[in-house]
């Protein structure tokens, strides 16, 4: 072997291994999670951003029994601590019932643990379970909190347990348009086009996946309506999965106090 054919098989060696050493150390972060797509949870979306959360009001019921305080103090030592949520930390504490949600992804443990329970008040179980359907029930379009803050319940956010493919939510980056495989339904309405329809790829926790959100074009849902997501999405390795959530909206609510005569 001529003494350069030997120097550029040094080389190709090195660089080989090399990139066999950056992929095995790099695997565990670059691999693809083949995990079956499912939907974590669905959740309304204050547009106005504000940075509370309303408290709990007449007629707003909290979408999971309340967590019995006194089990989670002994099951789960410290976790019952209402400032975890800012830091993104699992807690076992009870739930407002705002923003409106649903799914194991926002039940107390925030850890999308199916399968798993817990102790509730009044005394009783509950499952983290996979639901065929996600219902926010009596969404009020328009909340105002007795500070005057306005909250405008007008996103619908469907989370994913995984990355998706972004062509099957929005096939255009710059256009906020689904596939005909997806739509936004008021009633029996199609009403896709008065929504923009995008696809985020970043969660606010690490263990959630990526998201479909519904944002009418207008600012605004209607009260008193049923709105509908529905359609066929996949995620990156083309799995198809099914999503339907419903909103049910009902009528603005008011909790600035009434002045009196």
């Amino acid at each position: 072997m001529s003494t350069r054919n030997w120097t550029l098989g040094r080389i190709g060696l090195a660089v080989a291994a090399m990139a066999a050493l950056s992929v095995t150390a790099c695997d565990p972060f670059i691999a693809a999670n083949k995990a079956a797509p499912v939907v974590l949870g669905v959740v309304m979306v204050d547009t106005n951003y504000n940075e509370v959360i309303p408290p709990d009001s007449t007629g707003c019921t909290a979408p999971y029994p309340q967590v019995d305080k006194a089990w989670a103090d002994k099951a789960f030592p410290g976790l019952c601590n209402p400032d975890n949520l800012a830091f993104g930390i699992p807690t076992v504490c009870p739930v407002q019932c705002y923003p409106p949600r649903m799914g194991p992804a926002f039940a107390p443990l925030f850890t999308g643990n199916i399968g798993g329970s817990y102790q509730t008040t009044p005394a009783g179980t509950f499952t983290y379970q996979l639901p065929a359907v996600y219902a926010l029930n009596n969404v009020p379009p328009v909340f105002l909190a007795a500070d005057g803050s306005e909250f405008v319940y007008a996103q619908i956010r469907v989370l994913f347990n995984k990355l998706m493919d972004p062509k099957s939510i929005q096939p255009d980056p710059l256009l906020p348009v689904p596939p005909s495989t997806l739509r936004v339904l008021a009633g029996a309405v199609d009403v896709t086009a008065l929504f923009a329809v995008e696809y985020v790829p970043n969660s606010d926790t690490d263990y959630w996946g990526g998201s479909l959100t519904a944002t009418p074009i207008a600012g605004l849902l209607d009260p008193n309506t049923i709105y509908t997501i529905t359609g066929t999405v996949a995620d990156q390795q083309g799995n198809p999965l099914t999503v339907l959530a419903v909103v049910r909206t009902g009528v603005d609510v008011d909790d600035t106090p009434v002045a009196t005569p």
